[in-house]
């Protein structure tokens, strides 16, 4: 059995910087004798090495993909900012445009402003239309004469059937045909 010496802290470097099994640097490295340089390792803490380079890599990592990251957000607010600055310039100039034209200027229409609050809501991020359901479900126990004039009083009233009784529902009323 041949006492060969290695170079020990070449082997080590190589393997805390690899992803290779001790066994795997042996065969790479042509050294037979795999457990002298797996003895080597547990004594100077390979393994624990490797763990803590690749921790701080991993921190790294992470710290850079964070600034980055924070750099884009940051970016993101300016060109909001920006861009709500540019809006607020062209409102205040537009009112003052409207103001000196007085009657014979731009008239400013209900949908040019739902159009400009649209397209703020959107850069803002919030929703440009909001809406809204509702349901009335009801159940009753009513016998069949109670339904037939249910049904007459809906047949005779047709489209402008008025409330039965009290509701605390809102009318709409029915465009009168004068």
């Amino acid at each position: 059995m041949s006492n060969r010496v290695y170079d020990y802290d070449a082997l080590e470097r190589e393997f805390i910087g690899g992803d290779m099994s001790v066994r795997e640097l042996c065969r790479m490295h042509g050294i037979r004798n795999h457990s002298v340089v797996h003895e080597q390792a547990r004594r100077r803490n390979w393994y624990e090495k490797r763990d803590r380079v690749r921790g701080k890599a991993v921190e790294l990592s992470i710290d850079q993909l964070a600034a980055r990251q924070a750099r884009r957000v940051g970016r993101i607010e300016d060109a909001y900012d920006e861009a709500i600055e540019a809006i607020i310039e062209a409102i205040q100039k537009m009112r003052e445009d409207l103001r000196l034209a007085g009657d014979d200027g731009v008239k400013v229409y209900p949908k040019d402003l739902s159009v400009l609050i649209d397209k703020l809501q959107t850069m803002l991020g919030r929703p440009t239309t909001i809406s809204e359901d509702r349901h009335l479900s009801a159940t009753a126990q009513l016998n069949p004469e109670q339904l037939a004039e249910m049904l007459r009083i809906a047949r005779e009233n047709g489209a402008n059937a008025r409330t039965v009784g009290r509701s605390a529902l809102p009318r709409i009323a029915s465009p009168s045909s004068d």
